[in-house]
This record gives C-alpha cells, structure tokens and sequence, in this order.
C-alpha cells in the first residue's frame, strides 16, 4: 500500500457511507456543498466549543471517538451544516499510523471493541474525526494524543484543534474515510467492553476509555 493510492477525500468519504450502509444504518448519500464553512481564524469553531461548554481541548487526549460524537452537533448548530462524526485511518507518508480494516469496523458494529482490539497495543488501533457537508475535516484530538504521549516533541501542541482539507490538514498525514456516523459509534459502543461515547461534560473529561495509537 501506498498514501498516493488512497485517492480523493470526498470519494473515499462516499465509499465510506455505502460501507456503513451494509452495516445495517440508514444514511443518505452526501450532497456536497461548496465554499468553506470554516473561517481562516476558526472563529466558528471557538463558538461550537463554547456552546458544548468546552474550554480546554487537552482533555481529548486518546478520546477520538468519544469527542468526534459529542462534538457533532454543536458544529452541526453553529455552522448550519452536516458534520458527520468519521472513523479510520490516518497515513503518515507510507506509513499507517491507525490502521483498521474493513473487517474490522464491520465486527465493531456487529459486536462492538473487546479485549482481542487491545492486544499487543497501548490502545485501539482506529482515529475518529469530523466530516463537513463542504469536505472539511475537523480534527479534535489528534494533537492532543501526540502531546500526551510525546511531550518533548509536541507538548507545545497541546490543547490544539486542526481543521481544514485532506491532504492538508495535518502536515505529511492523509486521513482516510471508513465508516459514517454517530449511528455507528453508539452501537459499537451499546456493544464494547467499556464506555466509549459521552451523554455529559463529566463524562466527556472522564478518561476512562483510552483510544490511542502506538506510534507516530
């Protein structure tokens, strides 16, 4: 495998909705709009995170999937677009930093994240992030993960928020689309062996389920 075979942001996103559809979940295909709806300064983004009474990002920390879920809607209330909470892999060059397959999100939905996904690493082997109606991605934790486990290296990044276009959002990095909505995430969660998602601030900022990767 190769990062320049990946192809296009938006057609992987649309073969990532067909996927989740065998999955069992109702999804309409996306229409894409035009434009961004992201501001050069992320002022939109300052207010979706003020609105989900969200001051310190940090504590997103190995919590993609838990902080993808709960941060879509307030997105979707501030921007007045689709924001589609979005699993799986991030590539660094020709490396795949989160790796998940096929087989494995379609399991995740039949029987949710059990003690075999923990084998031989710190965490799970999956990223979760945010989808725009526009193609922008939202990223929330990613930063923040690499902070807590590299603090020489990026504990400056701390706290930090990505956004913007694949292949630009973060530098060298490719994220690739794989399954689709929060649909998805509440059932792998209904079914996993630990609390994945958050109904509340206190259990968003709760680290109880630890999803990080093993290198960078």
């Amino acid at each position: 495998d190769r990062v320049a075979n990946i192809g296009g942001y938006q057609e992987n996103f649309e073969r990532a909705i067909r996927f989740t559809r065998t999955c069992g979940f109702d999804l309409q295909q996306v229409i894409w709009r035009s434009g961004d709806f992201i501001d050069k300064q992320g002022n939109c983004i300052t207010s979706a995170l003020g609105s989900a009474g969200i001051n310190d990002v940090s504590k997103s920390a190995g919590q993609c999937l838990k902080w993808s879920h709960y941060l879509a809607p307030y997105f979707e209330a501030t921007m007045g677009c689709k924001v589609w909470p979005t699993i799986g892999q991030i590539w660094k060059d020709d490396n795949k930093v989160f790796s998940p397959s096929w087989l494995d999100l379609r399991r995740w939905a039949n029987s949710g994240i059990q003690l075999q996904d923990f084998e031989g690493r710190q965490g799970m082997n999956l990223h979760s992030w945010l989808t725009l109606e526009t193609g922008e991605i939202i990223e929330p934790s990613f930063l923040s993960t690499l902070a807590s486990i590299y603090p020489k290296e990026y504990g400056d990044h701390n706290g930090g928020l990505l956004w913007g276009r694949d292949p630009g959002v973060l530098n060298r990095h490719r994220y690739f689309p794989m399954a689709v909505g929060r649909e998805y995430l509440e059932q792998v969660s209904a079914k996993s062996i630990c609390p994945l998602l958050a109904t509340n601030l206190n259990e968003l900022n709760n680290p109880l389920a630890t999803i990080v990767a093993t290198s960078f």
